[in-house]
This record gives structure tokens, C-alpha cells and sequence, in this order.
């Protein structure tokens, strides 16, 4: 990771406020990582490759689409733990089943589904504002409510909201995470 943290550190030292686009296919850790680097205050255009076989990544649109992610499922809220899973799903459905490796038996867990699946769902910044404000606003709650120290994060989205995702992760607001 420092080799990438380097090379993001100089690229907003170029930048300045310059516009930026991110475009790409990475690893989920890597994605939200560099999100994370470039910060929620940076001027970021964010585009998306469809999976129609052309190899063409597209902006995001600024219209309002018709992704939404519903309301949260709280697991476990009864227990003592510093710890938190949140899973998001956007591409695929994350159960809680699934989440076996990480103990969720012994956490505090979140789930957050979106209204239907697919690798494409997500093609507008507004859609995906409003989505990740979500997110963080219950995320946040939960932190506040039970003294949360680290969150886990299991996430099944595209590349481009996983790097958006990233970007609203806050050094000043939210504790230490991993994300698988």
C-alpha cells in the first residue's frame, strides 16, 4: 500500500484543485482505499465501465436514477463488542451467513442491500450520493451508540462506489476499519 499511498500523495500535490477523474477495476480494498486518499473535498469526476462488452467507461450521470439502498438491518444490537461488520451489497447479495469467518455472532452488525442487484445498478452520482450519505449517517449512529473502536467492511459493489465510498470515509468521524 505505500507504493499507491505515494503515488496519490502526488497526485494531489499536481492536482491542486484541479478536476480528476477515476476510472479503473481494482481489488475492493485497494478501490476504497484510494477513495479514502483523495478525500470527499476533492473535485472527482467518477465513471463506471458497463458490462455491455464495450470497453468504454462512462461518467456517472447527474440525473437522479432508480438505485436506492433500503433501510438497514441491525444484527446483534444486545451484545457488548467495540467491533463492527458492515456489509454493503450493491453487485451481489452479502447474507448474513456468508459473513461466518468474521464472527458476526460476536459483533455488532450492519447490513446495507440495495433495491435490486447487478453490476450496472449504479450509473448516477446523485443515486450514489444519497446512497453513501446514507451509509455513513446509520454507520456513524451505530459507532456513536455503542463506542465502536474498528468496523469491518465486507463489500460487493463496483469499482466506481466502492472508490466513491472510500472518499466519505473520514479520519475525524469514523474509527479504524479493514475492509475485505
Amino acid at each position: 500500500f505505500r507504493s499507491i499511498d505515494q503515488e496519490l500523495n502526488e497526485i494531489k500535490r499536481k492536482r491542486g484543485d484541479s478536476l480528476l477523474g477515476f476510472y479503473g477495476i481494482a481489488h475492493t480494498p485497494l478501490l476504497f482505499r484510494m477513495g479514502y486518499l483523495i478525500g470527499d473535498q476533492s473535485n472527482v469526476l467518477v465513471f463506471h465501465k458497463t458490462r455491455s462488452n464495450d470497453s468504454k467507461f462512462t461518467e456517472w450521470s447527474r440525473d437522479r436514477g432508480a438505485f436506492i439502498i433500503e433501510t438497514p438491518k441491525e444484527y446483534n444490537s444486545g451484545i457488548i463488542s467495540k467491533d463492527l461488520i458492515v456489509s454493503i451489497s450493491t453487485t451481489f447479495e452479502i447474507k448474513y451467513e456468508e459473513l461466518t469467518d468474521l464472527k458476526p455472532q460476536d459483533k455488532h452488525v450492519l447490513m446495507f442491500t440495495a433495491n435490486n442487484f447487478g453490476f450496472d445498478v449504479i450509473q448516477s452520482n446523485l443515486d450514489a450520493t444519497i446512497a453513501r450519505d446514507m451509509i455513513y449517517r446509520n454507520i456513524r449512529d451505530i459507532v456513536k451508540k455503542y463506542d465502536i473502536d474498528k468496523i469491518h467492511f465486507a463489500i460487493s459493489s463496483s469499482a466506481a462506489f466502492t472508490f466513491f465510498l472510500g472518499m466519505g470515509y473520514s479520519k475525524q468521524h469514523d474509527p479504524d476499519c479493514i475492509v475485505y
